[in-house]
């Protein structure tokens, strides 16, 4: 019977859709707008709802969907927040997120006009308790109306318009003059709506990018919230913006972000450590307040792991005046540990730890109460490997004895570890050594017999002396010959290039302050490549060949050029081609050095003032 005589709501004239983002007593406002009232209290009064709902900060969808001729749910899938589930009010809900409602002033959401007149709706973000200003358009939202003085809230005229009938839309805007909370702004507006904020921005001013970036929009807020706590306002004047609690509390936070981590530094310096209980011997105690208030109030430890890493830093190279517990600093990256932690980070057990400060190679920097050593991780520690003979050292390399005796006499090998006895080789540099040698080689399926060679066989060629392979082994370690990849994991299965080795090894077998390759005959004495083989052919200079190379002695080269110039030459001094020089030379009876071709011929020098020429 009470079902039958209940009324239905009546459906709204003009039913707009929600925008994406859209505040829901801002959507509400507008329809109110829309269909002529002057408050959206009328919009409650038709869809029969209690004073009480009417002033809810997120009133009941479901009574309201009728008058929209919409279910409730298509009204949520259009983004629109529903009351909370636990219906405590201890929390909001906000574009997705479930938000501690003092973190919330939804029921007096300021408002820019700029967004107004752009989108003709206003964004749930300006329901943020410090969403104080547009990162969109860089202006202060509108708080207060400035004709009756009076907070903005929902139950006005319209968007832009007050209930004393202020139009907000001809208010002059004020600009935030501080770029660094215009991108605090940003980056909040970006984690209510999940999408990327401007990183190039926020790293020009210094804030921690990849830390904001795992940081949630409820953890930034907490951290806003606890700066706030260094803001001290007196006397507040409500109509004053510019100091404003919440306002300076966005500064505060701003100051504390940019320049990471020094801005934090700064501020702990400056506002936290006149307050410092100088009468604990910990960075904690001493700092406690601002301790708890930050990392003891439930905000995820992983997201602002940032803070506490640089409030030990703090501590370390700033206050200087504490001890700082081992439980604040990550394992990695204490400085002072005890004999295990430090044998564990040195990979090695405990007692090669003793035995490293029996001899002298490792110094506690103190002693504690029960006789336990600190160390100082922070300094450059001894490393211990084994200690291998020649033979072990060489089988591990995959290079013959022989070789690894001249590698280390020749000055090659680096013995950056100790080693008993100190002719010994140390497991740690052969380990180096066998780095350098592999060069990050990759596997290979097969081995081509004629155009690949192992370095196992490698060592076993006949070429040179003992010293020639050992200066090869040097050329792999610079990287001057590389392993095309290797068979197993083996370092000598390593494979190289046969003719690549092979040019190694010609360079390592002659001496190049003595000879030049053929090849360099340009570079070397500006004649042509042939004109030289013509030479070295016909014996006039002289030479080797090996490895299918030609190799001309400088000493010889430089004895023929200082007897003869070439005919070359010679015609681009007198500006002749080289046949007019031919019967020139013919007509006055010069006789040159013909090597088949004029072109590779030479003049003697003595003949060359006949030609108008000075000799030399």
């Amino acid at each position: 019977m009470y079902n039958a005589l209940q009324q239905v709501p009546e459906m709204l004239i003009a039913t707009p859709q929600p925008r994406s983002g859209e505040s829901v007593l801002g959507f509400l406002l507008r329809a109110s707008e829309l269909n002529g009232y002057k408050s959206i209290n009328q919009l409650f009064s038709i869809a029969h709802m209690s004073t009480n709902e009417s002033r809810s900060a997120r009133p009941s969808l479901k009574k309201l969907a009728p008058i929209f001729g919409r279910p409730e749910n298509a009204l949520m899938e259009a983004g629109l927040d529903a009351p909370d589930e636990d219906g405590s009010g201890r929390h909001l809900n906000l574009a997705g997120h479930r938000i501690p409602s003092f973190h919330m002033r939804s029921k007096h959401a300021g408002i820019c006009p700029e967004c107004v007149k752009d989108k003709g709706y206003i964004e749930s973000f300006f329901e943020l308790k410090y969403a104080l200003g547009c990162p969109l358009h860089g202006i202060r939202v509108l708080e207060f109306c400035p004709e009756c003085n009076k907070r903005v809230n929902w139950w006005r005229r319209g968007l832009a318009k007050c209930s004393c009938g202020c139009d907000f839309s001809e208010v002059a805007v004020s600009y935030i003059d501080n770029p660094g909370v215009v991108a605090l702004l940003g980056i909040l507006r970006c984690k209510l709506f999940n999408t990327e904020f401007d990183q190039d921005e926020a790293a020009d001013l210094g804030f921690p990018v990849e830390a904001m970036q795992r940081m949630s929009l409820n953890t930034l807020l907490a951290l806003i919230h606890r700066f706030s706590s260094a803001v001290s306002v007196d006397n507040e004047n409500y109509f004053d913006l510019d100091h404003s609690y919440d306002w300076k509390a966005l500064v505060t936070t701003t100051e504390v972000l940019s320049n990471w981590p020094k801005g934090f530094h700064k501020h702990l310096m400056h506002v936290h450590a006149s307050g410092a209980n100088l009468s604990k011997l910990g960075l904690r105690g001493q700092f406690n307040s601002f301790y708890e208030s930050l990392f003891k109030t439930g905000i995820p430890a992983k997201e602002i792991a940032f803070l506490r890493k640089a409030f030990v830093e703090f501590g370390q190279d700033h206050w200087q005046n504490a001890r700082i517990h081992s439980n604040l600093i990550a394992h990695e990256d204490r400085k002072l540990v005890g004999i295990n932690e430090l044998a564990a980070k040195m990979n090695v057990q405990p007692r090669n730890v003793h035995n490293l400060v029996r001899r002298g190679e490792l110094i506690p920097v103190s002693t504690v109460e029960k006789g336990n050593l600190l160390f100082d991780t922070s300094q450059p520690l001894p490393k211990i490997g084994k200690t291998f003979s020649l033979r072990v050292a060489a089988k591990h390399l995959g290079v013959p004895s022989t070789v690894l005796r001249a590698f280390r006499k020749s000055g090659y090998y680096v013995a950056s570890y100790s080693a008993r006895p100190a002719t010994a080789y140390n497991q740690i540099d052969v380990e180096n050594l066998y780095a350098l040698i592999r060069h990050n080689a990759k596997p290979i399926a097969t081995l081509d017999p004629l155009g690949h060679v192992s370095l196992s066989d490698i060592m076993q060629m006949k070429f040179g002396n003992i010293e020639i392979k050992s200066d090869l082994l040097k050329a792999i370690t610079e990287g001057k010959l590389k392993p095309l990849g290797y068979l197993a994991e083996c370092v000598d299965t390593l494979v190289f290039d046969y003719e690549q080795v092979m040019g190694v090894v010609e360079l390592l077998e002659v001496d190049l302050q003595y000879f030049f390759n053929i090849k360099d005959s340009k570079e070397e004495c500006n004649l042509a490549v042939t004109t030289v083989k013509l030479l070295y052919a016909e014996g006039k200079v002289v030479g080797f060949r090996k490895h299918g190379n030609d190799w001309i002695s400088r000493k010889s080269m430089a004895e023929f050029l200082s007897r003869y110039t070439a005919c070359t030459e010679v015609a681009a001094l007198k500006g002749l081609s080289l046949v007019a020089l031919s019967d020139l030379c013919y007509e006055i009876g010069i006789v040159s050095s013909n090597i088949q071709q004029m072109k590779h011929g030479f003049i003697a020098n003595g003949q060359l003032s006949v030609l108008g020429l000075l000799n030399g």
